[in-house]
């Protein structure tokens, strides 16, 4: 998850910074009061009490700036709805590109309190690109992992996986894994005909350079 900062109201990018960091870090210092700021903060994760806890302790810090949450999936003009959104995607570099998104680096930088050490190493720069940072990681989703016993790949005679494999290589392989064990037992492969259609198509759009090719004003 990720938090991305946007244009749509300059005066409120330093509030909406010390809400995310708030999340994560020792409280922050009540900000200067003055004049009153409204931040419009989008995310579709709930629950919603997790958000209003944590805007009310926000707000209580800093009164002189107002949180206004919207819970619902964020549309795709989101850089003009909000101040802030919470996601998932990586950044999208049309959005950098366009100056929607707020570039962070200045504002991290003038932060004495903002340590990169706080975040799990690796998951900061997954949001920085040249050395500009664009967006707040705020948690971590965990993706799947494939675990395997080398032993039983060369009991079959079937070459480990790698990174050069292509997708006819995991059809074969699934096919050497499936059968008898050497003491007799069934053993299964993870593929079933709706898993290994899918590689079918995949292992001709390799070899063939697409599964369309476009010849005039046809598509083959």
């Amino acid at each position: 998850m990720q938090v991305l900062i946007t244009r749509r109201h300059a005066v409120a990018r330093f509030g909406i910074l010390a809400l995310v960091l708030a999340a994560c870090s020792a409280p922050l210092a009540p900000a200067p009061t003055g004049e009153s700021i409204a931040i419009a903060f989008m995310t579709s994760v709930g629950p919603v009490e997790f958000w209003e806890d944590r805007i009310a302790a926000f707000e209580e810090t800093h009164p002189g700036i107002h949180v206004e949450p919207y819970y619902r999936p964020p549309p795709d003009d989101w850089p003009r709805q909000a101040d802030a959104v919470l996601g998932f995607d990586i950044v999208q570099q049309d959005l950098i590109d366009r100056g929607w998104i707020l570039d962070l680096t200045p504002l991290i930088a003038s932060d004495e309190r903002f340590d990169a050490d706080d975040f799990h190493p690796g998951v900061l720069e997954v949001f920085q690109q040249e050395g500009h940072t664009w967006a707040i990681p705020v948690g971590i989703t965990l993706w799947a992992i494939m675990v395997y016993s080398p032993a039983v790949f060369h009991e079959v005679g079937a070459p480990l996986p790698n990174p050069r494999w292509t997708w006819g290589d995991v059809a074969e392989a699934a096919r050497l894994l499936s059968g008898k064990t050497a003491d007799g037992r069934e053993r299964y492969s993870v593929l079933d005909d709706y898993t290994l259609s899918n590689i079918a198509i995949e292992w001709i759009a390799e070899r063939s350079g697409g599964l369309y090719r476009e010849e005039g004003r046809d598509i083959i």
